[in-house]
């Protein structure tokens, strides 16, 4: 990953497991959306998101 590619994954992570985001159609052109538990987690947590670079 480059520079900003792990910190595009971490918000990734915290879009899909949060219960503050409605991100279902966020997903919906990733092959992640075609797995049969991807509504398992989706938004189910309450996620604390912390940015080291600020």
């Amino acid at each position: 990953m480059g520079r900003f590619g792990k910190s595009y994954a971490a918000n990734m992570l915290a879009a899909y497991y949060s219960k503050g985001c409605d991100s279902e159609n966020m997903f919906s052109g990733l092959e992640i959306r075609k797995s049969s538990d991807f509504k398992l987690h989706l938004n189910q947590y309450d996620v604390i998101h912390m940015g080291m670079n600020e």
